[in-house]
């Protein structure tokens, strides 16, 4: 995805540039889009917690043998779209 990271996210060095974010080999992810968006969107907060739902799905796919290793993350943007998830690897390119 690429986006635009908001000053209010705390991060002084990406502030206002576009980010090329890359998560590889996704384990499993949810997605609550507002799809009212013109021109990119910007990033309010970046963490590692997901939600109980999620972790539960998760939990769910490790009891059938899936390898569920990785790394959680839980995206808020500031349309008010929110991104979470269970990947192997993130990598970002700050243009």
């Amino acid at each position: 995805m690429a986006v635009v990271c908001n000053a209010a996210a705390g991060f002084a060095d990406w502030d206002g540039r576009t980010l090329c974010v890359r998560l590889d080999d996704v384990v499993r992810f949810s997605l609550s889009a507002v799809g009212l968006i013109s021109g990119l969107e910007s990033v309010d907060s970046w963490t590692d917690r997901i939600s109980e739902t999620l972790e539960a799905d998760i939990l769910k796919m490790q009891s059938f043998g899936f390898d569920c290793t990785g790394i959680r993350f839980g995206v808020s943007f500031h349309s008010g779209s929110e991104l979470e998830g269970l990947c192997r690897s993130i990598s970002v390119d700050v243009r």
